[in-house]
């Protein structure tokens, strides 16, 4: 299986470098980029560039570039040299959103990249003061590795990998090193001419962006995706969903940003593999509790009912989301529902018709609410009080929503007491 495996990853290798790379958009409906703002500065560029201008200059700058060679501060430079100077650059990246000809990761990436590029720098005060580390010695040894940082990183990497490698070795001259001290490193380096006026600036406003913060740079998105679809061919790559596009409050990232930022490819796997397991006991016609007593030749056996299915499949859910935790791929992570079914969807084991049908129902997604609150909603749009108390023995679009509202409940309401149940959950 593994040989295989192998063999699958390294023929879809050959592949995109036959047929080159693509960032098209293949999962996300509606761009969580859709303010007003956004809307207004692609209609004033398109008064200035054309939209067929816009899309093959984005199709001729990354054309021929191997995946090992993406860059997005590279990307955006050859973008921005071949439009029209003036153009707003941030308008050009909504627009290849709005055409699908990249996705909302991408979108930020590139954005990020470009305001880390382009920001404003701030005006140098002559009698300004720095704080060089107290250690002589560790200072020099900084020193040396901003010197060095074109030579020895620039030059084998893209500027945020580059910067992150500098920044690692800072981190191991000094694990406490303060983020003032950096900035008078650098600033010690371009007073002493180790370092030119425009390096300085870049690293500088590296360290403002926190570049060292970022988890996701272009050639990583484009390794993960590209593994993801090797191992799951997507059955339609025109299918795709509003669900995974609705923004996470607090960390301003959509579901689908939040997924392919803090989880690995295999992790990805992992979570949706989980709800695969729900799915197919979900889906299942029969559960039966196995007695095997002493000396008995053949075990008792218990049918579960309609309910007690549907209770069992959501404690084996919540057991398996705590078990993730203790797996080693996760180092501790703790994926929430909404992740997983996130993760289903990335591999094509949910359709988009039927995560948008449960995903329109906001009110069950909400933290917040109360179970009964959230079924006030399932009975609003199915009818039926029983609709709730029992869930429907077929159809995963039902099972999927109440499974959502158990999940998602941090009440403490109390199961129901009806002893013939053997497995108890919200009701």
């Amino acid at each position: 299986m593994q040989f295989l495996t192998l063999l699958t990853l390294f023929f879809g290798s050959l592949a995109i470098a036959a047929d080159g790379v693509s960032l098209r958009n293949d999962r996300e409906g509606v761009s969580v980029y859709t303010s007003k703002s956004v809307t207004k500065s692609i209609n004033n560029l398109l008064k200035n560039v054309s939209a067929v201008e816009i899309k093959d200059t984005f199709k001729a700058s990354i054309k021929d570039v191997p995946e090992g060679k993406l860059c997005s501060f590279d990307l955006n430079a050859k973008i921005r040299k071949s439009l029209p100077r003036g153009s707003d650059y941030k308008a050009v990246v909504h627009y290849l959103r709005l055409q699908n000809e990249i996705d909302d990761s991408i979108v930020r990436i590139l954005i990020r990249a470009h305001e880390a590029e382009t920001m404003k720098f701030p005006e140098q005060e002559e009698e300004r003061s720095y704080f060089l580390p107290e250690d002589e010695a560790k200072v020099q040894d900084m020193s040396a590795a901003v010197e060095s940082f074109e030579k020895k990183f620039l030059s084998v990497s893209c500027f945020d990998e580059a910067y992150k490698s500098l920044h690692s070795e800072l981190m191991k001259v000094d694990k406490k090193v303060k983020d003032s001290h950096i900035e008078a490193i650098y600033h010690k380096a371009l007073v002493e001419k180790k370092i030119s006026q425009e390096l300085y600036e870049r690293l500088e406003r590296a360290r403002l962006s926190e570049v060292q913060k970022w988890t996701l740079s272009l050639k990583d998105y484009v390794k993960k995706i590209r593994s993801l679809r090797n191992q799951y061919p997507l059955r339609d790559a025109n299918e795709k969903s509003n669900f995974i596009s609705v923004e996470v409050k607090k960390i301003d990232l959509s579901r689908r940003q939040k997924l392919l930022e803090n989880y690995t490819d295999l992790q990805i796997v992992v979570m949706a593999n989980v709800i695969k397991k729900l799915r197919k006991r979900l889906d299942s016609e029969r559960m039966e509790i196995l007695v095997y007593a002493p000396e008995e030749l053949e075990p008792e056996v218990i049918p579960l009912n309609p309910m007690d299915r549907f209770c069992f499949c959501v404690v084996k859910l919540r057991d398996e989301m705590a078990q993730l935790r203790l797996n080693t791929y996760f180092n501790g992570r703790s994926p929430d529902y909404v992740d997983l079914v996130t993760a289903a969807f990335e591999i094509g084991l949910i359709p988009a018709t039927e995560l948008d049908t449960v995903g329109n129902m906001e009110e069950i997604w909400n933290p917040k609410k109360t179970f009964w609150d959230k079924a006030k909603v399932w009975v609003t749009t199915i009818g039926s009080v029983a609709s709730i108390v029992v869930p429907p023995p077929y159809g995963f679009i039902p099972a999927l929503a109440m499974v959502a509202i158990q999940a998602t409940t941090t009440d403490t309401d109390a199961a129901a007491s009806d002893p013939t149940r053997l497995f108890k959950c919200k009701n």
